[in-house]
């Protein structure tokens, strides 16, 4: 079982962030004990709810090793010195993409939260750093980060741990249904998409995506 905690915990709203375009992603480090609820965290929102936020993407955990993997793709980029680059809620760990599962389960404080998909990387990532390309570098690599759902509400803050207390026996990592949906992996295996569509835990927009990709 997987086992971290919260190096880093981070809220925010919408704030100008280009042209007319408002983003959440600039978000702030909290050292205050934070409720967990099912829509996200206590004084967290976003500006974009058409394709942020919800329950299915209550909380944005980012794994803090890609920080090092950006540093040799990218350089020593003033982004990188601090967590919160990709405008996550939770910088941590040993919580990579190709560790998790859909439907992986962790008490994190006081909560309980179960992995619902991953990230779909978009341009704010690229505007925020002021670098072209880092979109097509995250479907390469696949390290997009991972969305969870809250099963258990409850306060959470920087320092608990995360332990995780269940796993799916199914094999679909958040690395792999990343590589199917975004990465072209799904000219190669068709046939997963249907299987992808029938897996319970995994988040509407992403069985949505595959269903896409089917016609």
């Amino acid at each position: 079982m997987i086992k971290s905690k919260i190096s880093h915990l981070f809220i925010g709203g919408p704030r100008p962030f280009r042209g007319d375009t408002y983003s959440s992603m600039r978000r702030e480090e909290s050292a205050a004990p934070l409720l967990l609820a099912k829509m996200g965290l206590e004084g967290d929102s976003c500006a974009d709810t058409e394709n942020h936020g919800g329950a299915d993407k209550a909380l944005h955990l980012y794994p803090y090793e890609h920080y090092d993997l950006w540093r040799s793709l990218i350089g020593d980029h003033p982004m990188l010195d601090t967590a919160c680059a990709f405008g996550e809620n939770i910088s941590a760990r040993n919580m990579v993409e190709d560790k998790i599962k859909v439907g992986d389960q962790f008490i994190i404080g006081d909560a309980m939260i179960e992995c619902s998909h991953g990230r779909q990387p978009c341009w704010k990532i690229e505007h925020n750093f002021g670098l072209k390309n880092m979109v097509s570098s995250i479907i390469k690599h696949g390290h997009c980060g991972l969305y969870f759902r809250v099963l258990e509400e409850g306060v959470i803050q920087q320092g608990d741990i995360i332990e995780q207390v269940y796993s799916p026996e199914h094999y679909w990592t958040i690395s792999k249904i990343f590589s199917l949906l975004f990465a072209g992996g799904h000219k190669a295996n068709p046939e997963q998409l249907e299987e992808l569509i029938a897996l319970e835990p995994l988040a509407e927009a992403w069985k949505s995506r595959a269903k896409s990709l089917m016609i």
